[in-house]
């Protein structure tokens, strides 16, 4: 009995490739192998859309009565039994089955598991095309979308740098994903995350009713950006639209507040705070607590503080932190002290709080009693200590904080490097404070700064200044402090040509516009090598005031060379001293030495 057939007649006409006119006349199948259907049906299995290089579901999905196989006097080919049982998967499974049988003769993977193909030349191809997923002319949105979410929002997670960003927002507006809510907070979060908050301003005021996540996540970007101005405006601008904040907002807007001292604006949030009932969430206590600490209102930070049901150490350590940056030991003291676990945290805000407030030597005590509760110290508790050395002067113990690095394997990095030059130069051993900075396999101006200081300290003003240009041929900029270091070390050294060139070349080279402490330093050289007139000179021209540091440093070189005349002038000496002496009465730290100074002066 013959195999041949009908549709490979008809196959020949201009809609079928040559590969199809041999696929069927090679292939051919019984048009009763499929009853109750056509051989315009059947064709349209076969027929590929005119444009081959998509293949669409569309083309392939038409209209197929139940199929089922009759028994055939001819002997099964290989290639017939494929198809036959091709056939037999259109009665289980329906149009899928068709779908899948389209895919399987023209080599395309099936996506009936949800996932988008990647077969080359499909239009589903859109990772690696970047070609919309949507059928030419389909005004419809796609049906993956949970898929599609799932790749962008990888991709956004996956940026490194904000020139990734547009690339990737072209994507998804092209996949009409532009007003996904997940996408869009994914794509404010990582903008935010890497400095773009222009960007993300932008998006967010593309986006239609925005929800309460959008605004944090705008309002979190422009706090990280010091943007609290904006942040706090956003804020209202989502109060107004009616919209409930979250504890996420409200923390950040509370961050906003408190580093932007907006008092005000911050117990208004704290009200609604009351009013929402978020009072007992901890991270939300713990921003007004900051809020009120960095505002001076001392009195509500406490209360806030007091009335946690568990006052936690972060909690503790903020208040420590607040109530020493305003000079408050005992009260920072009291808190420590009723903490049950210590930290590493709350030890070195302790012992730097005690450092900032002169009291080095308890916190060296309070670093003792961390050994004894067996409490690892981290960098910056090193870094605190070393300080505290520096102030007293106890270079043995700065020694034995060396040692302790090197024991438990405690980087020395610019950081704890710094710190360490600095310890053993305002300790005495220059030459120790040299061999650290030669270890140090990087260095950045910190660490310069600390060795050019280290070097004037001690008078070694030809190594300050070696060091100074080392530092600008290694490509660094040097900053105000490098500046201060190696004026002084001139002013040590007696280099008054260079100092002059050095101090010029600060606006000049490098826009530093030079402060009272270079100024000071200026004055310093010039008396230093009797020139008095032109230091007097130097003062009068200045654009800032100047202060009893420098005028003192005057005074002194009057001493030194007999100089009364100068002395007595009224814009140096006696007026000088009247002027500052409300300043001197008032103040608990002032100096009485341009007084002395003047009185000796007249002693000569």
């Amino acid at each position: 009995m013959s195999t041949s057939f009908a549709i490979v007649d008809r196959a020949m006409d201009k809609s079928f490739t040559q590969q199809e006119k041999l696929h069927c006349q090679s292939h051919s199948i019984r048009k009763a192998n499929i009853p109750g259907g056509s051989t315009n049906q059947w064709r349209s299995l076969h027929r590929k859309p005119r444009d081959s290089r998509h293949i669409k579901p569309a083309d392939c999905m038409v209209p197929v009565k139940s199929a089922r196989l009759q028994d055939s006097s001819e002997p099964a080919s290989p290639r017939n039994r494929e198809y036959a049982g091709a056939a037999g998967s259109l009665a289980a499974g329906g149009l899928v089955a068709i779908l899948s049988i389209c895919l399987t003769m023209y080599g395309v993977a099936s996506f009936t598991e949800g996932e988008p193909s990647t077969a080359p030349g499909s239009n589903l191809d859109w990772k690696e095309e970047g070609c919309s997923a949507l059928p030419p002319n389909s005004g419809t949105k796609p049906k993956n979308i949970p898929n599609r979410r799932r790749h962008f929002i990888s991709l956004l997670q996956n940026c490194k740098h904000n020139n990734q960003i547009p690339p990737i927002h072209a994507k998804i507006i092209r996949n009409h994903h532009d007003e996904d809510p997940f996408v869009v907070f994914e794509l404010l979060r990582v903008c935010s995350n890497l400095n773009s908050i222009g960007y993300a301003s932008k998006i967010f005021s593309h986006t239609q009713n925005p929800n309460v996540y959008l605004y944090t996540a705008l309002i979190d970007g422009l706090v990280l950006s010091c943007s609290y101005t904006d942040g706090i405006h956003l804020y209202y601008q989502m109060i107004n639209s009616s919209l409930v904040p979250d504890s996420y907002a409200i923390a950040s807007v509370l961050k906003a507040c408190g580093c932007h001292l907006a008092l005000k604006e911050g117990r208004e949030v704290h009200s609604q705070v009351l009013k929402l009932g978020l009072s007992s969430n901890r991270s939300i206590r713990v921003k007004l607590t900051e809020l009120y600490g960095k505002c001076g209102a001392f009195e509500d930070a406490r209360r806030v503080f007091d009335e946690m049901p568990e006052r936690d150490v972060v909690a503790s350590t903020v208040m420590i932190n607040y109530y020493f940056d305003h000079g408050l030991v005992r009260e920072a003291t009291s808190v420590f002290s009723l903490i049950r676990i210590k930290d590493t945290v709350c030890w070195t805000a302790m012992i730097d709080g005690l450092v900032r407030n002169g009291e080095s030597n308890r916190a060296l005590e309070v670093f003792r009693n961390m050994q004894r509760e067996k409490v690892m110290p981290n960098e910056v508790t090193i870094v605190c200590v070393l300080s505290a050395c520096s102030e007293l002067g106890a270079l043995q113990i700065g020694r034995w904080v060396h040692s302790y690095m090197d024991k438990h394997g405690i980087e020395l990095n610019h950081f704890v490097g710094g710190a360490l030059i600095n310890m053993y130069s305002r300790c005495g051993d220059i030459d120790e404070a040299q061999r650290v900075f030669e270890q140090m396999k990087e260095k950045n101006v910190i660490t310069y700064n600390s060795m050019i200081m280290g070097f004037a300290l001690h008078g070694k003003s030809f190594e300050a200044v070696e060091l100074f240009r080392g530092l600008i041929k290694q490509g660094f900029t040097p900053s105000s402090v490098t500046f201060v270091g190696v004026l002084n070390a001139c002013s040590h050294g007696g280099l008054a040509e260079l100092g002059f060139e050095i101090f010029h070349s600060m606006a000049k080279d490098y826009g530093i516009e030079p402060q009272i402490e270079h100024y000071g330093c200026m004055v310093d050289l010039l008396g230093r090598l009797g020139r008095l007139e032109e230091a007097y000179n130097f003062i009068t021209t200045m654009k800032v005031a100047p202060d009893n540091v420098m005028l003192g440093a005057l005074l002194s070189a009057c001493k030194i060379h007999g100089n009364l005349e100068l002395a007595e002038r009224g814009d140096v000496g006696s007026s000088f001293i009247l002027n500052f002496l409300p300043c001197l009465l008032v103040s608990c730290t002032g100096t009485c030495s341009p007084v002395v100074l003047l009185f000796n002066v007249r002693r000569i």
